[in-house]
């Protein structure tokens, strides 16, 4: 495309002005919920907005106070004379991004990262078309990492112009044009539903989805309600910004930010719902077996009977089990990574304690940098 890339040292890194936008992630409202729940999510968000508004090393302009005057883009000098700026904004060839940063539209000049990612996207679309024809166990499962690899490209590639203190060739201009953009979106379409759905409440939003309870309603009038407000949506936006219905929670508990749980549903043909866990101990690898079970057993018992009863019961099943012994010593594990020679000697967690003992009896038993050391915790004196 006839570019040659920049090559900031780690000095010019250093210089850039401090990162100032953030994407949005609400506070939920925590509790449990019987009603259905759908959970929207913006497709591809980071590179649908690259490519939607044109963002690029090649398409920015410069911050708008500072546009016809110059001043610092990134970690260099920039200006843009006078008469072409003053000539691009006559004709509306200008973007304005919410974060107050100019770039030229696609008329002018197609950006190379909106070139990039528009390639991957569209290799993604067809490596998935043929993921679903295909019939070869073998060769489904090697499409369908080639489409997550190219998922995981696309996503990163916003990494790659904000990673301000390691990056090859970071641009915070145009890192925090990304985030606000997208996070702009995510404000209209909830200022949208509270606007034109009084019936429909926004429980919790994350960077690129919303957790939306509804009134009771069947599955499948819920699927057909919210794939007609996502294609509502979708038609406020740019081309390819598009937001789908990913699932439908039939029971959820909303714990804190990036902490729930629920019963899904992903397809109106689908018969049973799964299980969904997102930061809950339930998944947590450094959470012990039975802090594990107990609350899977419980909280399934909840969303399939509705009765805090039946979930007491088995509450109590458990604890008869520790309380009579009958719970294995496996069980009680905890496992944790231990970093020895990191830690002050007046803090050190209990899997560092626990190895150091290993140590002193053999040698041998000396922790990798980062392995998960096995502990038990039990009921002593303080600091024995």
């Amino acid at each position: 495309m006839g570019y040659l890339l920049n090559t900031p040292t780690r000095k010019d890194i250093t210089i850039q002005r401090a990162p100032m936008s953030l994407p949005l992630v609400m506070e939920p409202m925590s509790g449990y919920y019987k009603e259905p729940i759908m959970v929207l999510d913006f497709q591809s968000l980071y590179p649908s907005t690259i490519i939607a508004y044109n963002l690029d090393f090649s398409t920015i302009i410069g911050r708008s106070e500072l546009a016809s005057t110059g001043g610092q883009l990134g970690f260099q000098s920039y200006q843009i004379p006078g008469k072409i700026l003053k000539r691009l904004i006559e004709e509306n060839k200008v973007i304005n991004t919410p974060n107050d940063v100019l770039f030229v539209t696609k008329d002018v000049r197609v950006g190379v990262l909106p070139t990039l990612l528009s390639q991957i996207l569209d290799l993604r679309s067809y490596v998935k078309s043929i993921l679903k024809k295909e019939k070869n166990e073998k060769m489904k499962r090697i499409l369908d990492a080639r489409q997550m690899a190219l998922k995981g490209f696309a996503a990163c590639t916003y990494g790659y112009t904000a990673a301000h203190f390691s990056g090859r060739m970071p641009c915070v201009e145009l890192a925090d044009s990304i985030v606000e953009c997208s996070r702009h979106m995510l404000e209209f379409v909830i200022h949208h539903i509270e606007e034109d759905y009084p019936e429909l409440t926004v429980l919790y939003g994350d960077t690129d989805s919303l957790f939306i309870k509804m009134p009771p309603l069947p599955k499948e009038k819920c699927f057909e309600f919210g794939q007609k407000l996502c294609d509502e949506i979708t038609a406020f936006f740019p081309h390819p910004v598009k937001i789908k219905l990913e699932k439908i929670f039939s029971g959820c508990f909303l714990v804190n930010k990036k902490r729930y749980c629920g019963w899904i549903y992903e397809s109106v043909d689908q018969e049973k719902p799964t299980m969904l866990v997102k930061g809950l101990e339930m998944k947590r690898r450094d959470s012990c077996i039975l802090v594990k079970n107990v609350m899977t057993d419980v909280i399934e018992a909840i969303f399939s009977s509705g009765s805090i009863e039946k979930a007491r019961a088995v509450f109590d099943f458990h604890f008869n089990r520790i309380i009579y012994g009958r719970v294995t010593l496996k069980e009680y594990l905890f496992a944790r990574e231990v970093r020895l020679g990191t830690y002050k000697s007046d803090v050190e967690p209990p899997g560092a304690i626990v190895a150091k003992r290993a140590m002193e009896k053999d040698p041998r038993m000396a922790p990798l940098y980062g392995e998960r050391y096995p502990f038990v915790v039990v009921s002593s004196t303080p600091n024995s």
